[in-house]
């Protein structure tokens, strides 16, 4: 079985003034607090979060795990 791999990016805007926000991309469901978690604990209180439509997405299933009716 083939499974395609898809890239995480995260983006970061630091304003003039220090605030920093950060986008992340190409990660599904709820992965993206995972993701970034260590990153946030270094950078600091955060203030306020804005989920995009892919948080509320289901989390993928890790198919390998799923045995067939038949078995």
């Amino acid at each position: 079985m083939f499974m395609a791999l898809t890239q995480t990016t995260i983006r970061f805007n630091i304003s003039a003034n220090g605030v920093v926000k950060e986008e992340v991309l190409g990660v599904p469901c709820n992965q993206c607090e995972t993701t970034t978690k260590k990153i946030e604990a270094e950078l600091g209180d955060i203030e306020n979060r804005v989920y995009k439509a892919d948080y509320y997405e289901p989390c993928p299933i890790d198919q390998p795990h799923i045995l067939s009716q038949a078995e």
